[in-house]
């Protein structure tokens, strides 16, 4: 008999991801039309052609699925894989549509809540420059980020064959994604380096900088797919992605213990490098609680004969 079509990844909770996939697109579509921006999407053909023949091998899996489960995961890592893909395609652009609406900025008011616990990240800046050493582990642990995301799609998905694993990862990618985003259109910042007048420590920000005006000022009119970069300050989506990360491999304490220590040192970087004020870490590490409540809210629809809770 064939496995039900829940274990082959056609769920609700599927269906849910593509909703809000759709939603994104929707506010990328209407609010470059407001701001009057054009996206030229580089090498579209290649892009498209490469995520249809990983929909593909999934599909081809979800036809032949055989009698392991093991190869039912097997086909559904290629269907999360294709998932990750066009998230990471539309919420590049969803913040350069977020920064187009104009909001205005609230770094006065994050320089204020950081005040109040007696912080002031420009003087953490000047002694991380100090200390070269130092400096350099930070910023290489805040370049780990990208690559830490496929590290789940690797290990859960083509490794361990852990379906349940699997798809609380990309379902906790798509929620931080989205709340990023919503939090970034409606309380944009600058971040600290541009509020204090500061330079960052071994981290470029100036593309970050010259979008962020560009886009205020309707200088910048047309944006490019191999020119993004991370807009939003608060909340960090490196801190809330790298305990996206680690959080899946919870119970495996032999990938979690590299993870947590790798994690700490980005966590670190975020505000020793001066790129974003305590409160947002603090503000990534207060939402992570709400994103994995609502995704195990839905999270039994992904088996067969499952029932709201």
């Amino acid at each position: 008999m064939r496995p039900h079509v829940r274990l082959l990844g056609v769920h609700p909770v599927l269906v849910g991801l593509l909703c809000l996939q759709a939603a994104v697109l929707l506010f990328d579509v209407l609010s470059f039309r407001s701001a009057g921006l054009t996206f030229v999407a580089v090498n579209a053909r290649g892009a498209v052609t490469g995520l249809l023949a990983v929909v593909g091998v999934w599909g081809y899996f979800a036809a032949y699925p055989g009698r392991n489960p093991r190869e039912w995961v097997l086909g559904e890592t290629f269907l999360v894989l294709a998932l990750f893909l066009t998230l990471g395609a539309l919420l590049g652009p969803a913040q350069y549509g977020s920064a187009a609406l104009n909001r205005p900025y609230i770094d006065h008011a994050l320089a204020a809540a950081d005040a109040a616990v007696g912080v002031d990240v420009s003087t953490y800046a000047v002694w991380t420059r100090q200390h070269p050493l130092l400096a350099d582990v930070l910023t290489r642990a805040y370049s780990t980020l990208l690559p830490q995301f496929f590290l789940p799609l690797l290990l859960l998905g083509f490794v361990l064959r852990d379906r349940k694993g699997l798809w609380e990862y990309i379902g906790l990618m798509h929620i931080a994604a989205a709340v990023t985003v919503i939090c970034f259109a409606l309380w944009p910042a600058a971040c600290p380096p541009q509020h204090y007048g500061f330079e960052p420590v071994g981290i470029d920000q100036s593309r970050v900088y010259r979008h962020l005006a560009g886009l205020r000022e309707g200088a910048m009119t047309v944006v490019r797919a191999d020119d993004l970069d991370g807009l939003v300050s608060m909340p960090s989506f490196h801190v809330l992605g790298a305990i996206c990360v680690t959080w899946v491999f919870r119970r495996r304490w032999w990938i979690a213990a590299p993870l947590v220590v790798v994690n700490a040192l980005l966590t670190l970087a975020t505000v020793a490098t001066g790129v974003h004020y305590v409160v947002d870490v603090a503000a990534s590490f207060a939402l992570f609680p709400c994103i994995v409540w609502l995704y195990r809210r839905v999270e039994p629809l992904i088996e067969p004969g499952a029932v709201r809770q």
